[in-house]
């Protein structure tokens, strides 16, 4: 009896360890995927061709068109998203534009985006703890609010007489001023 009870139990590590491995495999990119675009590494879930990503979310489009390869994320439908570096420790960091209206020191107009910006980024939820809304600049607001169904919203306003008055190197309304991003937050505009 005790014979055969062993033999049972070592029939139930063997079928643990084929459903492990089975399991495991089942996850694993194929061998030939590329593993980097540029100077950026792109580890799995992420991935740049078909069976080479989790799903849709983690696809990333290495794009060939500026001298050294540049990787790009969905940007929902927002086309897509320059993206700098993913760690494996779960953090993404990626490029997006900082300004809608910018004046020169005379305060003559010298660029506006024509649209607000917007990130959707969807399965990833921007760092709360890393990131801050920071508004720049004399009589400068910056505000963020929820796209589809997310009902939030952060803002700021920083005043000053002139850029000679800010202290360099703080942010304290004076020329300078930031929000925080409610946590769990995946979309927004600006």
């Amino acid at each position: 009896m005790a014979l055969r009870g062993m033999l049972l139990h070592q029939q139930l590590l063997l079928l643990i360890g084929l459903f492990i491995s089975a399991v495991t495999e089942a996850f694993q990119p194929n061998t030939s995927c590329e593993r980097s675009c540029g100077s950026v590494s792109i580890p799995y879930p992420f991935g740049t061709s078909k069976g080479c990503y989790l799903d849709e979310s983690f696809l990333v489009t290495c794009h060939h068109t500026f001298g050294t390869p540049r990787p790009f994320l969905s940007n929902g439908d927002f086309g897509e998203i320059p993206l700098l570096d993913i760690s494996l420790d779960g953090e993404l960091r990626v490029s997006t534009s900082v300004a809608r209206d910018c004046y020169n020191e005379s305060n003559v107009h010298i660029h506006d985006n024509d649209r607000y910006s917007r990130l959707n980024l969807s399965k990833f939820a921007i760092s709360y703890t890393k990131n801050k809304l920071t508004a720049v600049g004399c009589d400068t607001s910056v505000k963020i609010k929820g796209l589809h169904e997310h009902n939030y919203s952060s803002g700021s306003t920083s005043t000053c007489d002139d850029m000679d008055s800010v202290f360099n190197g703080s942010c304290s309304n004076n020329g300078c001023c930031q929000a925080s991003i409610p946590q769990g937050v995946t979309d927004f505009t600006w």
